[in-house]
């Protein structure tokens, strides 16, 4: 019976294979981190809309300006149904509309506002009226 022994560079691929793998699968288990700034994601709190001077605008125009992307739908696969892309608006847990319902509510009263893919929206919210996302919207309390 022989026994092959492996050579240096046979066993530093091996290595090196196993790492990346580890390393792969290290970052698919701790997802991405929160998003901050200009991003589509995260949460857009009151605070940060009074010390941007924007609590006195509409929260559509506070959001335009400091979450942009929160108001842009994701592109879809598929135009074959002729719908433009929609974000729905939830304002304290009740659908509201589309986007055009922001121009009609003051920064000032709003405690946070989060945007949430399809999915997410789904199964949070249990309705397929998610459109392409929701901006879910809490009032401040008085």
């Amino acid at each position: 019976m022989v026994v092959q022994v492996p050579d240096a560079e046979h066993t530093m691929r091996r290595v090196a294979c196993i790492l990346s793998i580890s390393v792969i699968v290290s970052a698919c288990a701790h997802g991405a981190a929160p998003a901050t700034g200009v991003s589509g994601t995260g949460e857009l709190r009151h605070a940060e809309m009074v010390a941007s001077g924007r609590a006195q605008t509409s929260l559509y125009e506070a959001i335009r300006a400091l979450r942009p992307l929160f108001l842009q739908a994701r592109p879809r696969v598929s135009f074959l149904d002729g719908s433009a892309p929609r974000i729905r608006v939830v304002v304290d847990g009740v659908d509201e509309g589309e986007l055009e319902v922001l121009h009609l509510l003051r920064a000032e009263l709003v405690e946070s506002v989060r945007r949430l893919e399809p999915a997410r929206a789904f199964t949070q919210l249990g309705t397929s009226r998610t459109g392409d996302g929701v901006l879910e919207v809490s009032l401040r309390k008085p």
